[in-house]
């Protein structure tokens, strides 16, 4: 969860961790549906799932982007 003051860089740190952690298209898997972003209606907050692969572990990850 990023959480910070109005203005102050948390959607650029949310997209930029969403492009430095997700896996290239190759390792991808084919099958899945591409990566979710959800936004409810009732909460302030923005979720975007990804997989990522570190250290040889595949691993999936939902950040959390505030206001």
């Amino acid at each position: 969860m990023v959480i910070g003051a109005k203005n102050c860089g948390k959607t650029s740190f949310i997209n930029f961790l969403r492009t430095s952690l997700a896996l290239p298209p190759h390792k991808r898997v084919q099958t899945s549906p591409p990566p979710r972003t959800t936004e409810h209606a009732h909460s302030a907050f923005t979720s975007h799932y990804l997989e990522a692969e570190i250290d040889n572990e595949r691993i999936g990850v939902t950040l959390w982007d505030s206001p």
